[in-house]
């Protein structure tokens, strides 16, 4: 949940500057939460962060069926994407020491783009 904390903290922090995200940001930070509430419950089921987004779909191979508990409908229904309907970006271990990265690349869909 760190990521989507940091993301809320950095548009509280632009909010005070006079900046107001658009509709399409406040929704992709409140799905950016859902998916990192996700990410945390499946860490704590499994004891480690999925190797994919897809693995909060459906069981992963790597989970052994008959040791690992899993939610009847997943950890999340479908594959999550922002608000540009554009596929997150998720790595784990994440950049300076988090344990996951979790990135909206926005409607440009580039890194640094606008």
């Amino acid at each position: 949940m760190k990521i989507a904390l940091a993301g809320i903290v950095v548009g509280i922090a632009l909010a005070g500057c006079g900046y107001t995200p658009s509709p399409e940001v406040e929704i992709t930070l409140e799905t950016m939460k859902e998916v990192a509430g996700a990410l945390e419950a499946f860490k704590k089921d499994q004891r480690r962060y999925p190797g994919a987004l897809a693995d909060l779909v459906a069981r992963p191979k790597y989970l052994d069926p008959k040791t690992t508990k899993w939610p009847a409908s997943g950890y999340v229904k479908a594959l999550p994407k922002d608000a540009w309907n554009k596929d997150f970006t998720y790595r784990t271990p994440g950049t300076a020491g988090r344990p996951f990265d979790l990135i909206s690349l926005g409607e440009d869909g580039k890194y640094g783009g606008g």
